[in-house]
């Protein structure tokens, strides 16, 4: 293998390696988060980049591989990351777990540290996101549209939403929004991950993400519109809306009840102080009515650093960087 291309908005990169690296290891050295890069794969002799799903894997056992190329997900500038003398120290294989848990007999708490290998994180993730869809009422016959990006939490709401067996695999349906450049890198990867799982994911189209979201203007695209029209504000204030409408959109379709968001505890936590400051009722988790159908957020007891591990074993498992973590017991 000839490079390692490190492709961003910010400018390209070469990074240093060795024959006996992973895309992991290499991501590690250079404080590069998994979770937010994609990594694709060039042969000799041919010009086409192919999606690489093998991140632990030593680069030397794709002899044919003549380029790697990293590209990351998020718009963030890693000249400065990637330039700087001091490395990251290594990180550890388990993730730091706080349990509060009653003392018998003495009415006090005690707060336990206990570290996670890779499979109890992915055990804690599986147990909370099949208590959460009994706690909803799921039955085994209903469809469930699932929300999808290719990165970030819905990754791990998919594998455990496979392992649950509460519903059958031909009952998930994954679906992603098309139309926010940012996001849209995701595609591939989000088809992927659907395929490892056997499932076949909807793409929603830049058109179709317009209309769901009662955009009516054939001149210009939405994106364009929010951002002349609100100029420094956010755009994922409207993307979150829209993924959210994207859904119900393709749950009414076929005739389903329930959308599922992978929100995870911070997210549906920050929610409900944001409602709370303003003075108004916080949004309802884990299950919400709103129109047609009912918002499930499966991940709601699940902290977002017990989904930053990767596994090991899978590329397809949730993610758990070592972090702290609260459960109370």
């Amino acid at each position: 293998m000839e490079k390692i291309l490190f492709h961003s908005a910010h400018g390209d990169f070469y990074l240093e390696f060795e024959t006996s690296d992973s895309v992991d290891s290499i991501c590690k050295r250079f404080g590069l988060p998994i979770s937010q890069v994609s990594t694709y794969v060039k042969v000799a002799h041919d010009d086409e980049y192919q999606l690489f799903v093998d991140p632990f894997s030593p680069l030397s056992s794709y002899g044919s591989a003549a380029e790697f190329m990293i590209v990351p997900n998020r718009n963030i500038d890693y000249r400065a990351m990637l330039g700087r003398r001091s490395m990251p120290t290594p990180r550890a294989g388990a993730s730091t777990w706080m349990q509060v848990e009653a003392v018998d007999g003495v009415g006090k708490a005690e707060v336990k540290g206990v570290f996670l290998t890779p499979e109890e994180c992915v055990s804690i993730v599986d147990a909370n996101v099949k208590q959460a869809l009994l706690d909803c009422g799921i039955q085994p016959d209903e469809i469930l549209i699932v929300g999808v990006s290719g990165g970030g939490d819905s990754n791990a709401l998919l594998g455990a939403l496979v392992r649950s067996e509460v519903v059958p695999v031909e009952n998930i349906r994954p679906v992603m929004m098309l139309g926010i450049p940012d996001w849209d890198r995701g595609k591939e990867r989000a088809q992927a991950i659907c395929g490892a799982h056997g499932l076949d994911i909807r793409f929603f189209t830049p058109q179709e993400t317009a209309s769901a979201i009662g955009f009516r203007d054939s001149e210009k695209d939405w994106v364009t519109a929010f951002e002349k029209t609100f100029p420094g504000d956010d755009l994922e204030v409207l993307g979150v809306y829209g993924v959210r409408k994207v859904l119900e959109a393709a749950a009414l379709e076929i005739g389903a009840t329930k959308i599922l968001i992978g929100a995870n505890l911070e997210d549906c936590l920050s929610s409900a102080l944001y409602y709370a400051c303003n003075g108004k009722s916080a949004f309802p988790a884990p299950v919400a009515k709103i129109g047609e159908v009912e918002v499930v957020h499966p991940l709601w007891l699940t902290p977002n650093r017990l989904l930053k591990y990767q596994s090991r074993r899978s590329n397809h498992r949730p993610t758990c960087e070592p972090a702290t973590a609260m459960l109370i017991a």
